[in-house]
């Protein structure tokens, strides 16, 4: 008798296992089928988000090169205001020399335009 009724309750054991092991793997079914649910909704927003990042790099590349052709444009031109600058002190220069040499010729020149003046004026008057 000690021999069937442990046979029962090693029969009633491997049932409740076996109960506890179907519901186990439905359980586990279930997460999977989630699981799998779950990655093919992120494959979609991941492709979406791929394709963005391929066009975003696409048009960051353009706006670099686009930067890179005015930077050398811009290089040209701030050349082209320095060699200008460079010729305008040069000539600059070249001015206050000459102004310095001429400096007396000036000074005498301007003293007889003013003699002159004075002496113009002094005929436009009435005689008395």
């Amino acid at each position: 008798m000690i021999v069937s009724i442990s046979i029962g309750v090693i029969a009633i054991a491997v049932v409740v296992l076996v109960i506890f092991l179907i519901r186990s793997l439905i359980s586990f079914n279930q997460t999977i089928h989630l699981m799998n649910q779950t990655l093919n909704e992120l494959k979609g927003k991941v492709e979406v988000a791929v394709d963005e990042s391929t066009q975003t790099l696409k048009e960051t590349r353009y706006l670099v090169e686009d930067f890179r052709q005015k930077s050398q444009q811009a290089d040209a031109v701030f050349q082209s205001m320095k060699k200008a600058g460079e010729s305008l002190e040069e000539v600059s220069t070249e001015i206050v020399r000459q102004a310095e040499v001429n400096k007396s010729r000036l000074s005498n020149l301007v003293a007889l335009v003013g003699a002159g003046i004075d002496i113009a004026r002094n005929l436009q008057k009435p005689r008395k």
